[in-house]
């Protein structure tokens, strides 16, 4: 294990003094911070919002009475009646409907109170006390019209003309985010900071370190804020642009549009930092081959629509409003190609990991043990082999469906076969060797001779070989969604950007998301021939015979 050590020490100061190795660790430390940080970075929710919802307020004060009355029918109900009266194919009994109901009311008082004073807030809570007295009680039945007309008097009492309302202060963006999208956040953040962390910790230490923070993270946020990723029918922005949100202080993303997000009027829009994309008031261009011109026959002059420049967004020709383009409805392009390097990064890194790990399984036990299992499994590699990669997964993609997991899952299934016929044969040299045979005179398992003492003497050529696996599982990946058999929509990946137009007069679709796809696929492939490079066997020889020749 010293040697190993020594070893990828070596490698590591190798490393440290080539300049590509730098570069593409570089890109790929801002290509993936870009994917981690998608959702703070292009979003159409606030990161913060200090404001009054009149809008849900309003909504809230209305629907008071009609659900009140709603959960005293309930009340004034027996069971008898109730399961009576209850739809065939409902398996709901009276006390989860009653619950159910008292659910829905008691969101609705909490929006209310969010927005109230004191005073009014105290007649809320008190309403909501009369709620629990007789929900507890047993006369229901005679409690239910003084329920209700109680609610029909405080939504009276609570409309907006007559008294103010305070803004509550909130977090949308957060409020959205996913555990998985909270944890690797703040993983990730603490990777940043690996190399100060490993300077107390050491490298291994400080990675587990941030692999735990960011599980126990993801974990925390589920606990507290909830699964995230809530479906909302109007967007903030509608809402802000309406009135129906009244904000003192509103904080959006960098760039303030969402990766779904749409603006039909604004459909194949080029960048609008090109002199093409000018619009004037009416929704029309204003220079280029776009713009609207009369018939030469009958005069007729296309209709336009005028762009909606809705609350946060830039104005409507400023050249941060969409620098990338839109795609065909109106999606900005640089939102989409932000959360798409989420999707094509995770889909060459999963599916690496699985694909090594299935290489590594079949090689190591067809190189440690040869013979007749070794042939077999020579045989099955052939014959994986035998057929084209991109063939296979596009054939097996079809029968089992187009989704990024299962892009995935067909990509670790049928790409295995280098790592295993590289395992193998670094298994078949190093199980001659004599510390292999010092481990089997000592009665040690094959299970702990292969993994704990041969496999570490094997990782630097399988690191090598796992990091070029990564960059052709991104093509394969924006290959298959290139031709419609990889994300769904609305999720985005770069090869299913690139498909949104194949005209060349909407250049901007095939540009940016292959100069994403190609300085991933550079970096990747940069990082892997330096690895290459500094692991291999006959550097550190000939810098070993280097320094013996300067001693002398």
């Amino acid at each position: 294990m010293a040697e190993v050590s020594e070893v990828w020490g070596r490698a590591g100061s190798r490393l440290a003094g080539r300049r590509d190795f730098r570069a593409a660790r570089l890109g790929l430390l801002v290509l993936v911070s870009l994917a981690v940080y998608a959702p703070f970075l292009a979003s159409e929710r606030p990161l913060y919002l200090h404001a009054v919802h009149r809008g849900d307020f309003e909504r809230a004060r209305r629907a008071l009475a009609p659900v009140t009355e709603s959960l005293a029918a309930l009340l004034a109900r027996t069971e008898a009646e109730f399961e009576a009266a209850r739809p065939p194919d409902s398996s709901q009994d009276l006390r989860a409907a009653r619950a159910a109901e008292r659910s829905s009311l008691a969101a609705r008082l909490a929006l209310l109170r969010r927005h109230l004073e004191p005073e009014p807030a105290a007649r809320v809570d008190g309403f909501e006390r009369e709620l629990d007295a007789a929900l507890a009680g047993p006369g229901g039945a005679g409690a239910s019209p003084v329920l209700v007309e109680h609610a029909r008097a405080l939504a009276a009492e609570l409309d907006p003309a007559h008294l103010g309302l305070r803004p509550a202060r909130s977090f949308p963006l957060f409020a959205a985010l996913t555990p998985l999208e909270a944890g690797l956040a703040l993983g990730w953040s603490l990777v940043l900071f690996l190399p100060l962390l490993a300077r107390r910790l050491g490298p291994a230490r400080a990675l587990g370190l941030a692999v735990l923070a960011g599980v126990l993270a993801g974990c925390a946020w589920r606990v507290g804020v909830g699964a995230g990723g809530a479906f909302h029918t109007a967007s903030f922005k509608e809402q802000l642009t309406r009135g129906e949100i009244e904000a003192t202080r509103v904080l959006f993303a960098p760039i303030p549009f969402g990766f779904a997000e749409q603006h039909p009027e604004e459909s194949l829009r080029p960048p609008t930092w090109l002199a093409s994309s000018e619009l004037d008031e009416r929704g029309a261009y204003v220079h280029g081959a776009r713009a609207p011109r009369p018939d030469p026959v009958t005069g007729f002059v296309p209709g336009t629509r005028p762009v909606e420049v809705r609350a946060g967004e830039p104005a409507l020709n400023s050249p941060r409003r969409h620098p990338l383009g839109t795609d065909s409805t109106g999606r900005d392009l640089l939102a989409r190609a932000l959360h798409g390097a989420r999707t094509s990064l995770a889909v060459g890194c999963l599916a690496t990991a699985i694909l090594v790990s299935i290489g590594v399984v079949v090689g190591s036990v067809a190189g440690y043990f040869g013979g007749a299992l070794d042939l077999v499994l020579s045989r099955l590699i052939e014959v994986v082999v035998s057929v084209p990669l991109f063939f296979l997964v596009l054939v097996a993609v079809a029968f089992v469906g187009p989704s990024m997991w299962n892009v995935i899952g067909v990509l670790g299934c049928v790409g295995w076969t280098g790592v295993a016929r590289l395992a193998r044969a670094e298994f078949l040299r190093q199980r001659e060797l004599e510390y292999v045979a010092a481990a089997r005179a000592l009665g040690f398992g094959w299970a702990r001779i292969v993994f704990r003492h041969v496999l570490p003497n094997t990782l630097a050529p399988l690191l090598v070989a796992a990091t070029f696996s990564v960059a052709g599982a991104i093509l394969v990946e924006s290959a298959l969604s290139f031709l419609g058999y990889g994300v769904r929509v609305p999720i985005s990946s770069w090869g299913a950007l690139s498909s949104e137009s194949r005209e060349l007069t909407n250049w901007w679709l095939q540009l940016f998301p292959g100069l994403f796809l190609f300085a991933t696929v550079l970096c990747v492939q940069l990082l892997g021939d330096a690895l290459r490079e500094a692991l291999d066997p006959r550097a550190f020889g000939a810098g070993t015979a280097a320094t013996s020749e300067a001693a002398r």
